[in-house]
């Protein structure tokens, strides 16, 4: 017969091995489940290291490189030569066009969603749909983490020499 104080040890042995395998199996479950769980804080400071870059603005920490391009939570992300998550549109707009400037951050910017499924293109090709002969230009300036005063910002910077009709915040 065993003694009590070993059992007791034994039992707690057993225990932890028990709780060690019961969470390295849940992990294994997790990671094969829910692939893009695991990547999210990682794919959060890939995009910051590789599309931002810091501001010359003391009011804006940081804005997006121009013509940089990578992969991010399951959407590419590309941005044009003023560092916008859009097309490269030329600074004065045809007579028949209607421009609408959308600021805002990584919701705007479309954080995970392909590019043809971000809010600002799919309103673009609603209006251009829906028109009657009249070209609407929806651009895109989102930046992840940005607030109301950086945005502000970003519009007297590079906004405004677009004139747009229209800005959404």
């Amino acid at each position: 017969m065993v003694p009590k104080k070993k059992n007791g040890f034994l039992n707690i042995i057993v225990f932890v091995i028990t709780l060690i395998i019961f969470f390295g199996l849940m992990e294994v479950m997790l990671r094969a489940f829910y692939p893009l769980y695991k990547n999210y804080n990682t794919e959060v400071w890939r995009y910051a290291r590789d599309i931002k870059i810091p501001s010359d603005n003391p009011i804006v920490s940081h804005e997006h490189a121009p013509n940089k391009q990578g992969s991010y939570y399951g959407a590419a992300i590309s941005t044009n030569s003023d560092g916008f998550r859009d097309y490269e549109y030329s600074i004065e707009k045809s007579t028949n066009t209607y421009r609408i400037l959308m600021l805002g951050d990584s919701i705007t910017l479309g954080w995970g969603v392909e590019f043809n499924k971000t809010f600002s293109k799919l309103v673009e090709n609603k209006l251009n749909t829906m028109s009657n002969g009249k070209k609407f230009e929806v651009i895109n300036t989102g930046i992840g983490n940005y607030n109301t005063l950086m945005e502000l910002e970003l519009l007297k910077e590079k906004g405004l020499k677009y004139k747009p009709d229209l800005i959404i915040i």
